[in-house]
């Protein structure tokens, strides 16, 4: 049977690495995030399946590469948006049964191995434009305050960055460009 096969590339040394095939309960395509760990420092996959209900990991650099399944408590559907901070992966996602196609930040802990959430602003439901970004080791949203994308006609742009997770605090900076910037 033909298949995707996932490969991860380090461009710097030209090493490749294709990753085991992923067995699932059903046949579904999976999304796949990279991320480290620094405390134990470790390279992990996480693997999400689109149906949104089976989540599996890969430690790389162990001597028999094999997925495991994790547990998760919310089943959800990412948007392919992610970023790795200080060992945690983030992603946009939604549940089935929301109304927007994003409507919260997973969390995954890649020590622990355990999801977290965090509820999106309804500010976010064009999601979809946000750029994800490390804001001095804290998650932070790049949006255009008046398009859906920051560009040269834009003015100003917001950066919001995830304070607490646990409280679901959020901090707004606003980002007022100068009148050059348009022909830059």
């Amino acid at each position: 049977k033909a298949g995707i096969v996932t490969v991860i590339c380090n461009p710097s040394t030209g090493q490749s690495l294709t990753l085991p095939r992923l067995k699932t309960r059903i046949r579904v395509e999976a999304e796949s995030y990279l991320g480290y760990d620094p405390i134990a420092k470790q390279f992990k996959v996480l693997s999400a399946c689109d149906d949104g209900k089976e989540f599996h990991v890969l430690t790389l650099g162990t001597k028999k590469l094999s997925w495991r399944l994790v547990e998760c408590c919310i089943r959800h559907y990412s948007s392919g948006k992610w970023i790795c901070i200080s060992g945690v992966l983030y992603y946009i996602a939604a549940e089935p049964r929301s109304s927007s196609r994003e409507s919260m930040v997973v969390c995954f802990d890649l020590r622990t191995e355990k999801f977290s959430f965090v509820n999106l602003l309804r500010r976010f439901n064009r999601s979809h434009s946000t750029t994800l970004t490390n804001y001095n080791g804290r998650l932070g949203f790049l949006m255009s305050s008046e398009d859906y994308y920051v560009t040269r006609s834009c003015k100003r742009f917001e950066l919001w960055v995830l304070r607490d997770v646990a409280k679901h605090e959020w901090s707004r900076h606003v980002y007022v460009l100068p009148p050059v910037w348009k022909g830059v």
